[in-house]
């Protein structure tokens, strides 16, 4: 009786994960796809915009289109690392988080 307790909450911890991990995997996809402006903040107190366009697998870079820093020139593209980044803003309110 008792392994079959265990069975079942190993099953549920399982359903979880993966309903969680497709929820991500749905956010990121749909971030990358929108094609938003967003606003970032970096740790060095500066402010960007740029458009996302995808994040690697690990979550350790985000590839972004039309970067603009407090510098006059606008890169096309570029690579900003998540650990240089305190927080992203979105320019409009996403359904990212409506599952369908």
């Amino acid at each position: 009786m008792e392994e079959n307790t265990v069975m079942n909450e190993n099953t549920e911890e399982q359903e979880c994960r993966a309903f969680l991990r497709s929820r991500y995997l749905y956010f990121i996809s749909s971030l990358c796809a929108s094609k938003l402006k967003c606003h970032i903040q970096m740790y060095d107190n500066t402010s960007i915009t740029c458009v996302i366009r995808a994040i690697d697998l690990n979550f350790e870079n985000i590839i972004v289109d039309n970067l603009r820093t407090p510098f006059p020139k606008t890169a096309r593209k570029a690579i900003l690392r998540i650990t240089d980044i305190i927080s992203i803003e979105l320019d409009k309110n996403m359904n990212l988080l409506k599952i369908q």
